[in-house]
């Protein structure tokens, strides 16, 4: 579900909240009421951990009126602040307890987008079939709509072919079409035409119908997929956002955390783009979409992409538009850079999409680097949560840290804070060796992380401290002076340099541009373009090798917060390693 239909759905429940009338009268728990009211306004907001916070309190010992919708919320906060566990868990209570409640539907929805996102493949399974059968059986348009759109992403990108033959039978028949066109394009892009046309041939055979999709994969050629006419001296680049443009026209200086994203990334980079077209003679032609956080409209501009014929497609910051996009940059061989979301899994089995942020991966593993070439450390005591997001930095790095002949101490806590209190003391009893480091990988829960560092502190372990990108950007309500006692090291993909004279002339034009102080969307925004621009000012098309492959071995290129260097990679490979100090927050290139 795109997350602007959030808005959608609180504004749904606290109508249907204030109108609801049972038959028999239902105490009505006014502190519940309080704790749903603002859990609702930091969900708008954007701080799902608190507000996953308000709901537990909302939903309270005894039954209330409100209490699906709390139970619900509370799950729906859970699983934007990547605490899949605890959403999975509110979601099944829900279901269990309150079998006909009005939330089943996006219960259903929110469990089968963890289990696509689960690293096992049975996990996967059941989250596409639940998607299918949404699209079957869904009584709200808006859930029939994503689940469909869901159902057709996740054949493609979630499945390989062995997956796909062996759900082969599991898969409706009205839903078949979707299942072929995925088989058709993997084998195809795998150049096994032969086995390719067979799955055709039977599928027919059976009764099915073909689509414009499959006619286009039976009539194109690879070698008519890549030859694009490029007009001279005219360079093409489609932007895609979520801007919310209807919206944005009318909201002055009060830009919503959902539009204001889009807009000041865009910002950034039209600021670019002007200042390129000014001075060279190669214009840049910039063709601007909305997708407004849809899936479904993501969808419909690709048919203005293949119009626009870009060099190059930057976006759409959020992973379900990002897909879309990504399938139809790779049909048709054009580069695609996603400028924020750094999920890897938007890269896997891609030739032609990059993430322009490293990924949690990669970070670990440059931390890890860090920690033993630079800090010259040996023995890591790492203390992580069991969320997804956290394993896949943590992983990142005890692979890197023991490949370069480190040792790694993994101690696991709940994703549950009540449990997590009381082990985390107990964890750090354990840590015993002076001359070992501590590495807190733990990406979303702010609460633990704090706990870990002020219990380190408390017990007098004064050893170096490593932590995830969130420290930085999220983990501001750990009190500083805590951070900087242990100068305390974090990685994150982009670091502001606004003591540097090009910053300082950038902010100055927006200033005069925008009336208002760039931030740091807007910044990341003027950076890729003009990566972007620098690579394609130095590209000649009519040498041996085509942009993707100009983008992996470009060398490291700096701009004013976040470096690129793909270094044969689809995944940004350059870092920076901040620290926390008593004279301020200082940051090395990595």
């Amino acid at each position: 579900m795109n997350r602007i239909i959030i808005f959608l759905v609180l504004s749904t429940i606290l109508s249907s909240c204030a109108l609801f009338k049972p038959a028999t009268q239902v105490a009505v728990n006014q502190k519940a009421e309080e704790y749903l009211e603002q859990g609702k306004r930091l969900m708008r907001s954007g701080n799902y951990p608190e507000a996953m916070d308000a709901f537990e309190q909302a939903i309270g010992p005894e039954y209330h009126r409100s209490i699906t919708a709390a139970i619900y919320l509370s799950g729906l906060a859970a699983y934007y602040a990547e605490y899949y566990d605890i959403a999975k868990k509110r979601f099944a209570r829900l279901k269990r307890e309150y079998p006909e409640s009005k939330y089943l539907e996006e219960t259903t929805y929110h469990t089968a987008l963890i289990q696509l996102n689960d690293n096992r493949a049975y996990e996967n399974q059941k989250g596409l079939l639940a998607m299918m059968k949404l699209a079957q059986k869904a009584k709200k348009g808006r859930i029939k709509a994503d689940a469909l759109s869901q159902f057709r992403e996740s054949l493609f990108r979630g499945f390989s072919v062995e997956q796909l033959q062996s759900m082969e039978s599991k898969i409706a028949p009205g839903y078949r079409v979707y299942w072929v066109e995925a088989m058709m394009f993997k084998l195809l892009k795998d150049e096994k035409q032969e086995e390719a046309k067979a799955v055709y041939t039977t599928y027919i055979a059976s009764g099915g119908k073909s689509s414009d999709y499959i006619r286009k994969m039976l009539g194109d050629s690879q070698e008519e997929k890549k030859t694009k006419v490029f007009e001279p001296e005219i360079t093409r680049i489609a932007l895609a956002l979520p801007l919310f443009l209807d919206e944005a026209n009318n909201i002055g200086l009060n830009v919503p955390a959902k539009v204001r994203i889009g807009l000041e990334f865009y910002e950034g980079f039209e600021l670019a783009v002007q200042k390129y077209n000014e001075s060279s003679q190669n214009k840049i032609y910039m063709e601007v979409l909305d997708t407004q956080r849809d899936t479904g409209i993501t969808r419909a501009l690709t048919s203005r992409l293949d119009r626009i014929v870009p060099r190059v497609l930057i976006g759409a910051i959020y992973n379900n538009q990002s897909r879309i996009l990504s399938e139809w940059a790779e049909s048709r061989a054009i580069p695609m850079v996603v400028p924020i979301s750094p999920a890897e899994d938007l890269i896997e089995n891609k030739t032609y999409t990059f993430l322009g942020h490293p990924s949690p991966r990669i970070q670990g593993e440059k931390m890890a680097d860090f920690a033993f070439k630079e800090l010259g450390l040996t023995h890591i005591y790492m203390f992580k949560d069991n969320s997804a997001s956290t394993k896949v930095l943590a992983d990142g790095f005890s692979k890197a840290f023991s490949d370069l002949g480190g040792k790694v101490d993994t101690m696991s806590f709940s994703t549950n804070y009540e449990a997590a209190i009381k082990q985390i003391p107990k964890l750090v009893s354990e840590v015993e060796d002076d001359s070992a480091g501590v590495y807190i990988p733990v990406m979303g829960y702010e609460e633990a992380a704090g706990l870990v560092v002020n219990v380190l502190k408390q017990k007098n372990k004064n050893l170096p401290v490593l932590g995830s990108p969130h420290f930085k950007s999220k983990y501001k309500a750990i009190p500083r002076d805590i951070k900087e006692s242990y100068q305390l090291y974090f990685s994150t993909s982009h670091l502001s340099t606004k003591d540097e004279i090009e910053y300082w002339e950038m902010e100055q034009e927006y200033l005069r541009r925008y009336k208002y102080t760039p931030s740091d969307w807007a910044v990341q925004g003027y950076d890729l373009a003009n990566y972007i621009l620098e690579q394609l000012k130095n590209y000649d098309p009519n040498q041996e090798f085509t942009f993707d492959t100009y983008l992996r071995v470009g060398s490291r290129f700096k701009t004013l917060h976040i470096d690129y260097h793909f270094n044969s990679s689809q995944v940004n490979q350059a870092i920076n390693i901040g620290q926390y100090q008593e004279d301020g927050l200082n940051y090395k290139d990595y």
